[in-house]
């Protein structure tokens, strides 16, 4: 469990260390508790039927959207200056499944059903094809400039462990930070992006985007090896991708 998903058990009243029954209000209007949740299976993936809107957006996203930070000028001009400069991609957070009840046992079947989910379907981490395309969008921006891209995951967040990736002065992560699909068919990622400087472990821009749709069953997005749920999910890629390049150029 990372730091991220700890806080937000934390914010629905749950302790890792002590899961509680949490109550949630349903679109109609009542309440689902742990006792009240309905089993069901996603072609093949095990999950809890909800009784109200989705788990994820809670789980997923609740406490977890990183704040903006806006690239200096200065730290621009010097980017520009440089004749190398890295990207690295982390390992995405779990993928999750939707279910009906929170704290503890909650979360670990949400964790369940999103694993089996995607190794079913052999979901794709979004965050691949968002840091290609920015970086497509780097190039001639920055004319000039290697970028060097690291193809292994890493698997920690820590800033100490993206230097060990790349140990030149300047480098991109991106990181998915949130993700999953919800048995009402809901599909929904953020990715994280940062600018950091590694001669002094400092981010020195984050930027963020996020994608959803809404649909009404899950079936049509598992139908043929989940080829819908993958055009959703991929749908969102040039969209976050502006958006990212849109707050990385606010600090011109």
């Amino acid at each position: 469990m990372d730091e991220c998903e700890v806080g937000t058990l934390r914010s629905l009243g749950a302790r890792p260390s002590q899961p509680k029954r949490l109550l949630r209000r349903s679109r109609q209007g009542g309440y689902a508790s742990e006792g009240s949740a309905l089993r069901s299976v996603w072609r093949g993936a095990t999950a809890v039927r909800p009784w109200g809107s989705t788990v994820l957006g809670l789980l997923t996203f609740a406490g977890c959207a990183p704040a903006l930070v806006t690239v200096s000028r200065e730290d621009l001009a010097q980017l520009k200056n440089q004749a190398e400069i890295g990207a690295v991609r982390h390992e995405p957070a779990a993928f999750y499944g939707d279910v009906g009840f929170y704290g503890l046992i909650g979360w670990g079947m949400s964790l369940s059903a999103g694993k089996e989910i995607r190794a079913k379907y052999g979901i794709e981490d979004p965050a691949r094809a968002i840091e290609e395309q920015f970086l497509q969008n780097l190039r001639p921006e920055f004319k000039g400039m290697a970028v060097r891209v690291v193809d292994q995951p890493v698997s920690d967040d820590d800033l100490a462990a993206v230097k060990s990736a790349y140990a030149g002065r300047w480098v991109f992560d991106f990181k998915t930070i949130g993700w999953g699909s919800a048995i009402e068919g809901d599909v929904e990622y953020t990715v994280r992006a940062r600018l950091i400087r590694n001669e002094d472990f400092k981010v020195v821009w984050q930027g963020a985007c996020k994608h959803e749709t809404k649909d009404n069953k899950w079936e049509p997005l598992a139908a043929n090896n989940a080829a819908l749920l993958k055009k959703k999910l991929a749908a969102g890629v040039s969209p976050c991708v502006r958006d990212l390049w849109a707050q990385f150029q606010a600090g011109r």
